[in-house]
């Protein structure tokens, strides 16, 4: 079964383009589809990911593990219902 949840981030001042680019890349290694978008104003990033809930586990545990990298500052989840389809992909949307 397939479960969405819907994840704010706020990444260090000069190190959100850096946090998109990595949790694009963890959704790519856990075979996660959905976006994540930079705030156009601010340090936050607005992630949706969308997958089962083995692969968003280990998905949310590598954001965690950035978190030790100081460029993370907060992290928010909370689960939605699947907005539309990503086909499988996993974008970032600047």
């Amino acid at each position: 079964m397939s479960y969405c949840l819907k994840i704010s981030v706020t990444a260090e001042a000069g190190c959100k383009q850096q946090l998109a680019s990595y949790i694009k890349q963890a959704a790519h290694d856990c075979a996660i589809e959905g976006f994540v978008q930079p705030a156009p104003q601010g340090d936050d990033i607005y992630v949706i990911a969308c997958g089962p809930r083995e692969q968003l586990d280990q998905f949310l545990d590598q954001i965690h593990m950035r978190e030790r990298k100081q460029d993370l500052v907060d992290i928010a989840v909370e689960p939605v219902f699947k907005p539309k389809d990503y086909r499988g992909v996993f974008r970032i949307i600047e």
